[in-house]
């Protein structure tokens, strides 16, 4: 049973990547190594950080929400 706490396979790590890589159309997307220390950064800082703050960082918009073709697609990622 997978857990919001369950660490990514080697198949998911690698789907994420080809996400962040090829999926999202601008220059200011995080990459896959970027995020892990971004993430990091979050969880560990001093203050609670909503989501709607570090989230556009991450897909390089204005967006809480990556581009996405659908629903499940979103849900998937």
């Amino acid at each position: 049973m997978m857990t919001p706490l369950t660490p990514l396979t080697d198949d998911e790590f690698h789907e994420l990547d080809k996400f962040l890589l090829y999926e999202i159309d601008t220059e200011e997307v995080i990459m896959i190594d970027m995020m892990d220390g971004f993430l990091h950064a979050i969880s560990i800082g001093p203050t609670t950080m909503h989501p709607g703050q570090w989230l556009p960082k991450i897909w390089g918009s204005e967006n809480i929400m990556p581009p996405m073709e659908s629903l499940d697609q979103l849900n998937h990622v």
